[in-house]
């Protein structure tokens, strides 16, 4: 093994944590490079016509996503949003959605991951140290939001 790629997120807290765990272990333990990819690049890496957004389900009517051309340039960088802000901000037609899960009011393709094309682009970057590989929640999680507020209301 000479490179590893891994999903660095977003998505499950629990699954993120796990895979990039997994990938820094083995690279440092092996000496080889590691490089990181978006999970919504991963989803967006098949052959479609239209440019792709790629959606995960973040609950509460939120949602993982981002904007990308057919050659994984992201568009709109990854972040976490209401879904319905999404829908009112861009024409759906001019987009294809793609996901595992189902949204009311488009429609949704499965992701058709094309493997090589995501080895492409993880390789145009530069590898990373493993000790610097984190995982990209891009949302905190719910205790450290309850934790936020909790410290805000007490320091009034």
């Amino acid at each position: 093994i000479n490179n590893i790629i891994v999903a660095n997120g977003p998505g499950s807290f629990t699954g993120i944590r796990v895979g990039v765990t997994v990938s820094k272990t083995l690279a440092y333990s092996i000496g080889c490079n590691i490089y990181t990819v978006s999970e919504l690049l991963v989803m967006a890496s098949g052959e479609y016509e239209k440019n792709i957004i790629p959606l995960i389900d973040a609950r509460r009517d939120n949602v993982y996503y981002g904007i990308y051309d057919s050659n994984l340039n992201n568009l709109v960088n990854d972040e976490f949003k209401a879904f319905n802000d999404i829908l009112g901000s861009i024409d759906t037609n001019n987009y294809t959605f793609v996901s595992y899960d189902s949204f009311e009011g488009i429609t949704v393709t499965n992701p058709k991951i094309n493997v090589k094309k995501v080895i492409e682009c993880a390789i145009k970057s530069n590898s990373i140290n493993p000790h610097d590989v984190c995982p990209n929640y891009l949302k905190r999680t719910e205790a450290e939001e309850k934790l936020e507020k909790n410290d805000l209301s007490s320091n009034k």
